[in-house]
């Protein structure tokens, strides 16, 4: 009788372990979901802005506009602004 409870108690064990790793798989897809945003950037005659730089506030997470002023910038949908800026040079802009 000994043997059937040591074996119950160590397929309960495991069974523990199996939850607890597929709950901790489950909150490391759902916070490393990023998003891939497109853009592009000109300058106030219409010019493309080839170098502009575009960063994520409060991150070193960023890109550059290449020559014909598209950009692409994958962040963490965590990260998302409704209000996000343009740094060009030293000023920042809105858009």
């Amino acid at each position: 009788m000994k043997k059937t409870n040591s074996f119950l108690q160590h397929q309960i064990y495991w069974t523990i372990i199996l939850v607890l790793f597929v709950f901790v798989l489950g909150i490391q897809y759902g916070y490393s979901q990023n998003t891939k945003i497109f853009g592009f950037i000109k300058d106030n005659t219409g010019i493309p802005s080839a170098g502009a730089t575009i960063v994520v506030k409060g991150t070193n997470n960023g890109s550059v506009s290449y020559f014909d002023g598209n950009y692409s910038i994958s962040i963490p949908a965590s990260e998302i602004d409704t209000n996000p800026s343009l740094c060009k040079g030293d000023q920042n802009q809105g858009f």
